[in-house]
């Protein structure tokens, strides 16, 4: 039976119907990199297409206007509180570096879990952010908590929210 079963494996694996070990990680790998850079191209784009207006092409926002997110804690801090932003805006004053904006940031109206994901990571990894990414996992968690408002999160409900 062990002759049998070693035959078979030499028959497919010549036929190209199966692969080793080696070759499925190898494959594997070069799926998850592929999809982590067209994930990184969706987040630069949705950002260019929805973000970059307001907190500009390099991240630096609009100083006492826009807050920056290259280099914020609220961009590489709790991806919950970063999530809750995103997902359901903000209004009122946030310190960011030192500096005390005050406006109203909308939410990213009818974006996927994947396209929040893809901005979010974007953000947390672009101009010398250096964070952990974003799932579209993460996205669901925080969604439940965000769905059912009707007004932005302040930074006081922010620094309270858990998940």
């Amino acid at each position: 039976p062990l002759a049998a079963w070693a035959f078979l494996l030499v028959v497919l694996a010549a036929s190209g119907c199966a692969e080793g070990p080696a070759e499925t990680s190898r494959q594997a790998q070069g799926t998850q990199h592929e999809q982590a850079v067209a994930a990184m191209q969706d987040g630069a784009r949705i950002y260019a297409d929805r973000c970059s207006a307001c907190h500009r092409e390099d991240g630096r926002g609009v100083a006492g206007d826009v807050p920056p997110l290259a280099g914020s804690d609220w961009v590489v801090g709790r991806r919950d509180q970063l999530l809750r932003i995103v997902l359901g805006g903000l209004e009122g004053e946030v310190v960011v570096q030192g500096e005390t904006y005050s406006g109203t940031m909308p939410r990213l109206w009818g974006a996927s879990d994947a396209a929040v994901a893809a901005v979010v990571t974007y953000v947390r990894t672009s101009w010398g952010n250096d964070a952990s990414p974003v799932s579209e996992q993460d996205v669901v968690a925080v969604r439940q908590f965000v769905d059912q408002r009707t007004a932005p999160w302040t930074v006081e409900e922010l620094e309270q929210a858990t998940l």
